[in-house]
């Protein structure tokens, strides 16, 4: 399909997508299946840092997820997840919470918008959203919920050399911690402070069908992500 085609897809993306401001999670790398291929794999993802207004101070979480990946088209592929998920935050008015893993599940969908085959390089947009569900905990007779939402847009070009395509790219996030207890009757939102930011990694190909993604993002968070993968 022609490029304009491709901007026109991430146009839509955005629009259907976006509420306010542009909505952190990992980013998939430029590695992405042909039409009608799947990749699946495993990954897990951790979040060391993140700064939350409204009193909620470092939100923390680890993920691990089962992924898998569709092409829909050679340039665009829709992506899931399904795993587990905790979350850890600071509140004003009930101290630190350390909720445990509870289910959690993403979805997301990227565009190769060039790629040169001969130079072996690719720019890639994606679109990537996370929530994870961790159990309640009861506090001083009150019973406390939250949800971990993450949003994030994503750029990154990718120059692959031998069996290592290390990437770099930018990223627009935001993630809402949404708490609730059970005095309350309605959910309160908490968004992070900070929504730009910058993710390298590289795919590191393994063998003919298997490659590894690792993947660290700085400044509107501290992350890692690890993804062990196969392409079906």
């Amino acid at each position: 399909m022609p490029r304009i085609g491709r901007l026109t897809v991430c146009f839509v993306l955005a629009l259907f997508f976006i509420s306010g401001l542009c909505y952190a999670a990992p980013i998939y790398g430029p590695n992405m299946p042909k039409r009608g291929q799947w990749f699946m794999g495993f990954e897990a993802n951790v979040v060391s840092s993140r700064d939350m207004k409204k009193g909620l101070g470092d939100a923390e979480t680890r993920q691990f997820f089962y992924d898998g990946s569709y092409g829909i088209y050679d340039w665009f592929s829709f992506d899931g997840r399904l795993g587990i998920g905790d979350a850890e935050f600071d509140t004003l008015d009930a101290g630190r919470f350390d909720l445990g893993f509870g289910f959690a599940g993403a979805y997301g969908a990227r565009v190769r918008l060039y790629n040169d085959e001969k130079e072996r390089i690719k720019v890639v947009f994606g679109f990537q959203h996370i929530s994870a569900h961790p159990p309640k905990e009861d506090k001083n007779s009150v019973k406390y919920g939250a949800i971990w939402d993450e949003w994030q847009f994503s750029l990154l070009a990718s120059k692959a050399a031998g069996r290592f395509e290390p990437y770099l790219g930018v990223k627009a996030s935001q993630l809402y911690i949404i708490r609730r207890d059970n005095n309350q009757n309605d959910w309160a939102w908490n968004g992070a402070k900070r929504h730009f930011g910058v993710v390298a990694g590289s795919c590191i190909d393994i063998s003919k069908n298997w490659y590894l993604d690792i993947e660290g993002r700085f400044i509107d968070e501290t992350a890692f992500s690890a993804a062990l993968n196969c392409r079906v």
